[in-house]
């Protein structure tokens, strides 16, 4: 079920990079709604899953400012040193799954407990197995939150 919902995120994350090279796609919100939901759900399964058996995906939260994705993004450099020392991550640790979500959601409910659940109070923001970080942190620091040896 997992790699199905990945897939499906996949699928959408494609569509949406499409959308974003077409000036008038009016069902670019749409898709970006779609893709917003399967994340939530995605994330809610995995957690479940690690819950009742080995999963061996390592979810990271990435909460960022609404302003950032939007039709002309300001700078945001933490932001954008974030994503880097991610796909740092992502290239070390394979299995690391990042899970984006804006801190400014006023469409989802979910957002909200997440950033309660684990006393995110600004943007940007990783969660990493309920370490909360607003800076860059040393990659091995993080290689060692997300339990992953390489």
């Amino acid at each position: 079920q997992i790699s199905r919902q990945l897939n499906g995120i996949y699928a959408l994350f494609s569509e949406l990079e499409r959308l974003e090279n077409t000036t008038f796609a009016v069902s670019k919100e749409k898709v970006k709604r779609q893709y917003l939901l399967a994340s939530m759900s995605l994330w809610v399964d995995l957690l479940n899953a690690k819950q009742k058996c080995s999963v061996g995906i390592k979810p990271v939260l990435f909460f960022f400012p609404e302003w950032w994705h939007s039709a002309q993004p300001a700078s945001c450099v933490e932001c954008d040193a974030m994503v880097k020392q991610l796909e740092a991550i992502k290239a070390r640790c394979p299995e690391t799954r990042v899970f984006a979500f804006p801190f400014e959601s006023k469409d989802f409910e979910f957002v909200d407990l997440l950033k309660k659940q684990y006393a995110v109070s600004n943007a940007p923001a990783l969660v990493v197995n309920d370490h909360v970080v607003y800076s860059i942190v040393p990659a091995e620091q993080m290689l060692e939150w997300l339990e992953c040896s390489a």
